[in-house]
């Protein structure tokens, strides 16, 4: 914006309220750049410091841009991932579902909790949760690495059930929600007979004393 003023001209009401509306109207252009401009530096420090892979690509599949947790996560420099199709980094067996979830992405479609297995740059694998939404032709990603997490669900799992111990996971009123193999193995009710029932249906002592027990084992 160029403002000319005439120093050979007297100023009037008139044209000292226009210079006022003038400069009103440049000081509120300024806030709202200052504004901008804040909001993008707010925004280029998430994208810089987050812990969750950010990543933007085109509905074609073509990678634009990742944020510096590419490198952490997958060991991949950003200049090797950028230009790449995403195929090229996902799992074989996850391509035909991550091609399909673009396309939805490319429908307008929101991601929520997808998952798929990235390559790292050392062969491994990492398991990765995404979250997507589309704008402006181009995909929005962010993903969290779930890859331990994961590992430790399976490791509860396997524990559960090989245990030798007999384990039963039970409500605080005492109603059955789960039991282990080994309390079938062990006792010979199937899961079937057990799951909703009573776990005083089940104990051997006396019926009010394991009520009065019951609140005990319930409690942290």
């Amino acid at each position: 914006l160029v403002l000319a003023l005439n120093p050979y001209r007297l100023a009037d009401e008139a044209s000292f309220g226009f210079a006022q509306l003038i400069a009103a109207q440049i000081a509120g252009a300024l806030a709202t750049i200052d504004a901008v401009s804040a909001q993008r530096r707010d925004r280029d420090r998430l994208w810089t410091l987050s812990q969750d892979l950010m990543l933007v690509c085109d509905f074609d599949g073509i990678i634009r841009s990742v944020n510096p947790s590419a490198t952490r996560l997958l060991g991949w420099a950003a200049d090797e991932m950028i230009g790449q199709i995403l195929a090229e980094f996902i799992h074989p067996d996850d391509v035909l579902a991550t091609a399909q979830e673009v396309a939805k992405l490319a429908q307008g479609i929101t991601t929520l909790s997808f998952e798929n297995r990235y390559r790292c740059r050392d062969g491994n694998y990492r398991l990765l949760d995404w979250n997507a939404v589309p704008d402006a032709g181009r995909i929005h990603a962010v993903a969290r690495d779930i890859t331990q997490e994961r590992q430790l669900a399976r490791d509860r799992e396997r524990i559960w059930a090989i245990s030798p111990i007999v384990k039963v996971v039970a409500t605080t009123a005492g109603i059955i929600t789960a039991v282990n193999p080994s309390w079938t193995n062990i006792l010979g009710w199937s899961q079937a007979d057990t799951v909703g029932r009573n776990i005083l249906e089940f104990v051997a002592e006396e019926q009010e004393a394991a009520q009065k027990r019951l609140p005990r084992l319930a409690s942290p």
